[in-house]
């Protein structure tokens, strides 16, 4: 399985039987965020909760697209001159 935040999100809502617009009703936001989340738009904090128990993820699940997009997000370190 892919480890990009969107591909991961998009595998487990079809596993779970949801399209994008369901999805984003259960999670009180609009079709177009999930679309833009998909196709690696940053997810906020804020929301992996809520995905968590929509998408009905395990733990081991939960922390793995918390890996995924921490480091999909994670600012790049500066060298210092």
């Amino acid at each position: 399985m892919d480890t990009h935040p969107g591909q991961l999100l998009k595998t487990w809502r079809k596993r779970a039987g949801l399209n994008q617009a369901a999805l984003a009703d259960d999670l009180g936001i609009v079709q177009q965020t999930i679309s833009l989340w998909e196709r690696g738009a940053y997810i906020p904090s804020s929301r992996w909760p809520g995905l968590a128990v929509a998408l009905q993820l395990s733990e081991a699940e939960t922390e793995r697209l918390k890996r995924a997009l921490v480091e999909q997000y994670a600012a790049p370190a500066r060298a210092v001159a």
